[in-house]
């Protein structure tokens, strides 16, 4: 979900030398244009995700 309440499905691959899954159920930040992340995915915590944001998640 976008800060400004819109979605958006980004497909996302996590590569490098010592890859580390995704943490099931955790919140994750990334940046993104059209085509593809630019930074991320970065694990952050719930309260440093916008109120308006969490309300669109948990519908």
């Amino acid at each position: 979900m976008k800060e400004d309440g819109s979605h958006q499905v980004v497909p996302v691959e996590v590569t490098g030398e010592n890859p580390t899954p995704l943490t099931p159920n955790s919140y994750v930040k990334v940046e993104f244009n059209s085509k593809r992340v630019l930074k991320g995915p970065n694990t952050v915590s719930k309260n440093q995700i916008p109120a308006k944001v969490l309300a669109g998640l948990d519908k």
